[in-house]
């Protein structure tokens, strides 16, 4: 597979994916329905089906979630609207008095071609909610994540720090696996 058709909307995945697989990532802007579900896994199943087929590509997506234990796992696989509706400072408002902070990011990504079953690839990082938001670089939940062993918030870190350890950097890293094992 020389390229990879990418559905996101975000183009800051689609440079994340490039400088993770070391290949030609090609982003397709499409409108796919999206279960409602805090299961990531079960989330990209679904959309990398919706997506195979409207685009009539071999394609690959990806969801994120953040499960906060403080919230028992939510809003997982809910993380965008949840961070949309509240922002990184109302949940910082909601663990305000919270000394249990661990929290696990976990992405899912997805491999499917038009008609097909889909492959998840999971990959995820163990760590904390910060007490304020930190750093100004990466997106979403990046400015008061902090992963287990690091000091820094992923948006205190530059993006080849943070592809360096991140859960989508263990994820794609599934599906490069993968991909290579089907090129021979």
């Amino acid at each position: 597979m020389g390229k990879l058709f990418f559905v996101t909307g975000r183009d800051e995945k689609v440079r994340e994916a490039e400088a993770i697989l070391n290949m030609d990532v090609e982003q397709i802007r499409l409108d796919v329905p999206e279960i409602q579900s805090t299961d990531v896994v079960k989330v990209v199943k679904e959309k990398a089906k919706a997506a195979a087929r409207l685009s009539g590509r071999t394609v690959v997506v990806d969801d994120t979630g953040v499960y906060i234990d403080a919230l028992n796992g939510f809003p997982g696989a809910l993380s965008r609207p949840f961070l949309d509706t509240l922002h990184n400072r109302g949940i910082l408002d909601i663990l305000r008095d919270e000394r249990d902070r661990r929290t696990v990011v976990r992405t899912a990504v997805g491999l499917c071609s038009p008609g097909g079953e889909p492959l998840v690839f999971v990959g995820e990082v163990e760590g904390e909610i910060a007490t304020e938001e930190r750093g100004t670089g990466n997106f979403g939940f990046d400015p008061i994540f902090i992963p287990a062993g690091q000091k820094k918030t992923y948006a205190e870190m530059t993006l080849r720090e943070k592809n360096e350890i991140s859960h989508r950097r263990r994820a794609f890293d599934k599906l490069k696996h993968h991909l290579s094992l089907s090129k021979g």
